[in-house]
């Protein structure tokens, strides 16, 4: 079975490429992971881990600032139409 990013699949585990080798102690799970980044990366031209530079922090010095920062994270359920008001934003789980 192929799914939807081109990666093939027999019987719940992933079905490995000419010349691939199992590794000993390496799980399933594990080879369906690092094959998803592998070929990830190879189709985005990428390198390194899947979420390599993804996230960063910044130092927050203003109170202004820290204030647009917790308002910015609140309100994405919001703006993502996630939630259709504000009073639904309590209700979901975190």
């Amino acid at each position: 079975m192929m799914g939807p990013d081109g990666v093939q699949f027999g019987s719940g585990k992933a079905i490995p490429h000419a010349g691939e080798q199992d590794v000993p102690g390496r799980t399933s799970e594990n080879k369906i992971h690092s094959d998803y980044a592998m070929h990830y990366n190879r189709r985005h031209r990428r390198n390194g881990h899947l979420f390599q530079n993804r996230y960063k922090s910044i130092l927050c010095q203003e109170d202004a600032y820290l204030l647009e920062l917790v308002r910015y994270i609140h309100l994405n359920p919001l703006r993502a139409k996630l939630v259709a008001d504000m009073k639904e934003l309590g209700k979901k789980p975190v």
